[in-house]
């Protein structure tokens, strides 16, 4: 066993200690402007902003979906603003 898998085993195993868990990790693509998140991916799955939609609503209600959607933590959710859309 290397020494890699090793650690990797330790971490593994180590307690957490009562601190909480990473639920989610939000990747927001840099912009080149005032542009705001329009959409929210996660896996397969995308969510839109709604037009009257804060932006920190938005946030939090696509943060929702994906953990409901996935049981696997930490999840990933990229944010994305209209000029990086397709």
């Amino acid at each position: 066993m290397s020494t890699l898998e090793r650690r990797m085993n330790k971490l593994e195993r180590a307690e957490i200690g009562g601190a909480e868990l990473l639920e989610a990790i939000i990747v927001s693509g840099m912009s080149t402007g005032s542009n705001k998140p329009v959409s929210a991916s996660f896996g397969d799955q995308v969510v839109d902003r709604r037009a009257d939609e804060a932006e920190d609503d938005f946030i939090e209600r696509a943060t929702a979906e994906a953990l409901a959607a996935t049981p696997q933590r930490p999840c990933l959710l990229f944010l994305r603003s209209e000029e990086m859309l397709p």
